[in-house]
């Protein structure tokens, strides 16, 4: 019979049990073997901290999203936790409503958008649109207040073609871009792009990956839920002296749940969520972000050389719940690094487990938080830093009204407005902008309703391919625009206000140029340069060897 002790197995989780082995230090007390530390950056707190944190974020949104059941694939420790990290879901009426449904997200939609600033400009759009096929019709107004000039402008893009035209501009003529897989790429404009490093077929790239029938990203939560679920049930947690916390306005007891989030088990959680995201790009897109210089992998490859600086962070999480037939949830996270610094997360909760939250350091004497609260059917919110408040909002979940203050330094910024999502309508009004120093009254405004009728722009006597025109078609188009209407009457709002006569500045008094309201003086813009006669068709006949580089 072999003496080697018998291996025992915890019949709960399955893995062996083993006796603790002595700590490093332990090992080494007293004999010299420890070597010197080096001093440590607080920065190295950051990334591991955020991490970790985001765990219990990623794992209460995508389990929620995922299932309302975590399967039956763990038990123990390790369940008990995933089961707590399920339950702490939640979040804000305001991050509910912020975005359109998913059936005007992803269906036929038509919208009305508006913008405005007083004395600069006020822009008009209305349209509609097809996720699924992606296409949008739009018509867009725009009036520049300074210049007392008004136009409109629309177009259309599909999965191939984007297409710009106006009545008001070279009426009659129609702009198309084809951005296809076939498009030609051996005009004027190929040529221009050819020695850059953002070529046309770049450009074409960049054109269809806006405009594709991208992913269901509603599927990325669930995903992310199961790569954090993964690594969970890798991880070995041992029992810890219970505390008790806040929640829900109860102080309860919560027992601990020991562990170290080490720097491997660190790097392979980051990979497992890059593996993920990377899904939802497509590889056209991953070789071009390559190309210029800003590639996927680079991003967590960064990521991954920061983890290597971090330290081990033995980590305690509490969990507690409320009555017999309450749900279990994490309540508190207590993460401490090599230097002894402390870091207490407070999931308070309040009517969601994420409602009042509190972070502190306990060396460096700084928390920043979260404090939150249902006032009838307004949701008040205020964040704040050392205990100064710099932000908050008012929510009102009846009628959308919606105020915002932020607070920074002496400066203050409030905006007033309103948002209201529904199944079929989504809408969002910032009306009353006002910030220290901002001279301006601003406007915005966004209505979004499921359905619309798709109509096709009508098709126009001339047509400019832009994709494809060559140096000496550029060279006429240009002398055509040249002695457009729109075009005249713009040169002859330059004239008029170089020479004081114009529109007023939005600068001060004075015309917009004038050097009385430190312009550009009206000896710099003469009638001369801008006088109908210096646009004449032979200035720009495709005879001419004019050099566009």
């Amino acid at each position: 019979m072999s003496n080697e002790p018998e291996m025992k197995f915890d019949p709960m989780t399955g893995k062996p049990l083993q006796k603790e082995e002595p700590s490093y230090f332990e090992q080494n007390q007293g004999n010299g073997a420890i070597p010197p530390v080096a001093p440590k950056k607080n920065n190295k707190w950051v990334v591991p901290v955020v991490i970790a944190a985001g765990v219990v974020v990623v794992g209460g949104v995508g389990a929620f999203a995922a299932t309302k059941v975590v399967p039956r694939i763990a038990y123990g420790k390790n369940y008990t936790i995933l089961e707590a990290v399920k339950n702490t879901e939640g979040s804000s009426r305001l991050m509910q409503n912020l975005l359109p449904s998913e059936k005007i997200i992803n269906g036929k939609y038509s919208v009305d958008l508006s913008a405005k600033v007083s004395n600069v400009c006020d822009i008009k759009m209305k349209g509609v649109g097809d996720r699924k096929k992606a296409q949008a019709v739009m018509n867009t107004d725009v009036d520049i207040t300074p210049l007392n000039l008004s136009f409109g402008l629309d177009w259309q893009v599909n999965q191939e073609v984007v297409t710009v035209q106006s009545d008001d501009f070279m009426k009659g003529s129609a702009f198309t871009y084809d951005y296809s897989k076939n498009a030609k790429t051996d005009g004027y404009l190929g040529e221009m792009l050819a020695s850059s490093d953002f070529t046309q077929k770049d450009l074409n790239a960049y054109f269809r990956e806006a405009m594709s029938n991208q992913a269901d990203y509603t599927e990325m939560p669930k995903e992310l839920w199961d790569a954090t679920k993964s690594q969970i049930n890798e991880m070995d947690f041992t029992d810890a002296d219970s505390e008790k916390f806040e929640m829900d306005g109860e102080k309860v007891n919560c027992q601990g749940y020991k562990t170290t989030f080490t720097k491997k088990e660190m790097k392979k959680l980051v990979k497992s969520y890059k593996d993920v995201i990377e899904k939802y790009y497509s590889k056209e897109m991953l070789k071009l972000m390559e190309k210029q210089g800003t590639s996927f992998d680079d991003s967590f490859e960064e990521l991954d050389r920061q983890l290597d600086d971090m330290d081990d962070i033995d980590t305690t999480l509490y969990i507690g719940k409320k009555g017999f037939f309450g749900k279990s949830r994490i309540v508190a996270c207590k993460m401490k690094n090599d230097d002894g610094d402390e870091i207490l997360l407070e999931l308070l909760g309040g009517n969601y487990p994420m409602e009042n939250i509190k972070l502190t350091s306990e060396k460096e004497d700084k928390s920043i938080e979260r404090k939150g609260e249902m006032d009838g059917d307004k949701e008040k919110v205020e964040y704040l830093v050392d205990g100064e408040k710099a932000f908050s909002y008012t929510y009102d979940t009846k009628d959308g009204d919606l105020t915002f203050t932020l607070s920074s330094d002496g400066e203050d910024v409030s905006i007033e407005g309103e948002l209201v999502s529904k199944p079929d309508e989504y809408s969002i009004k910032l009306d009353d902008v006002k910030a220290t120093g901002f001279p301006y009254e601003v406007s915005f405004e966004y209505t979004a309703k499921a359905g619309g009728d798709f109509k096709e722009l009508d098709k126009a006597s001339d047509e400019y391919k832009l994709e494809s025109m060559s140096q000496e078609e550029y060279q006429a188009l240009v002398a055509k625009m040249s002695q457009d209407p729109f075009v005249l009457k713009v040169a002859g709002l330059m004239q008029s206000v170089g020479t004081g006569d114009g529109p007023t500045s939005i600068f001060g008094g004075g015309s917009l140029f004038s050097s009385g309201s430190g312009g550009y003086g009206s000896d710099s813009y003469s009638s001369d340069d801008y006088s109908s006669d210096d646009y004449s068709s032979d200035d720009y006949s495709s005879d001419d060897s004019y050099d566009f580089n």
